[in-house]
């Protein structure tokens, strides 16, 4: 099969960010309330639990800054400085996560969200994630300049550095694997989770907090460590905070501050036109 040349435009979805982590209450999602939204979810530490977990290197990563009307930005990106021309790879490890939500009270149904569900390609929703440009090469150009053939975030950030990497072609910043790990099911409370229909579809509403507590104790329970880049996958699933939805995904960080272990929670939503369509979240976390 001929491999077509994608261009990059707007790589990244352009949404609301919610910011915070009061605890939500049972989340009443009012009708065509529903808006896209992603966060950088600012959630609860844990303590390592074994030397293991405690010392093992963090990911590599670099400094920079820039000043813009006179205030200097400081930022901290995974990876090498462009200027080195180096290549980097991050390990990671795909868990996909089986939401089963019950519902309350005498004849109540139980509603199954499973990445393991097979779509209309004759893939599941695991496998065609592995097989998106987020982690195979193909060929990438932006604004008629090629960025190689490589996978899609590492071609974005080739091309945002392009007046350094123009001439360091060396640099990249890889997704190695994934490895995919054991799917894990979750059982929401009532409380935490409910089905409900936003952007036209039936999905599952679980309540940000609870889930990232949740993800907290598989880390520690998968022997997830450091120097590797765990991400949660969902299938339909939507989070919510505050009584507001819809979350698509979020990204976060816990343990040592000498060595943190991030992750990333993204949907994967198979009705076409919704948000979070396919890999259009986890693309916007990885980004981040």
């Amino acid at each position: 099969m001929k491999v077509r040349p994608i261009t990059l435009g707007v790589l990244l979805l352009t949404t609301s960010c919610l910011l915070g982590s009061a605890m939500a209450q049972d989340a009443q999602i009012a009708p065509g309330s529903e808006r896209p939204m992603f966060t950088r979810f600012r959630g609860q530490l844990h303590t390592p639990k074994n030397a293991v977990e405690a010392a093992t290197t963090p990911l590599k990563t670099w400094n920079g800054s820039f000043t813009f009307s006179g205030t200097t930005y400081k930022y901290n990106m995974v990876g090498t400085a462009p200027s080195t021309g180096s290549s980097t790879t991050v390990q990671v490890k795909i868990i996909p996560i089986k939401i089963v939500i019950t519902g309350k009270g005498p004849g109540a149904t139980t509603t199954t969200f499973d990445p393991a569900h097979v779509l209309s390609n004759g893939k599941s929703v695991t496998t065609n994630t592995v097989q998106s440009p987020l982690f195979s090469a193909i060929p990438f150009s932006s604004g008629g300049v090629s960025m190689g053939t490589t996978q899609y975030i590492d071609a974005y950030q080739r091309a945002n550095f392009w007046g350094t990497v123009s001439s360091h072609t060396g640099y990249h910043v890889l997704l190695g694997g994934p490895t995919v790990l054991a799917e894990q099911t979750l059982r929401p409370p009532s409380r935490s989770g409910k089905t409900g229909v936003v952007f036209g579809f039936n999905a599952g509403l679980v309540d940000i907090n609870w889930f990232d507590s949740q993800l907290h104790t598989l880390i520690t329970n998968l022997g997830i460590t450091p120097n590797t880049f765990p991400i949660f996958l969902t299938y339909n699933v939507y989070l919510t905070q505050n009584n507001s939805c819809c979350i698509g995904g979020y990204h976060s960080s816990t343990g040592l501050a000498s060595a943190p272990q991030s992750y990333a929670h993204a949907t994967y939503v198979g009705r076409a036109g919704s948000f979070a369509q396919d890999v259009s979240a986890l693309s916007h976390e990885i980004g981040e």
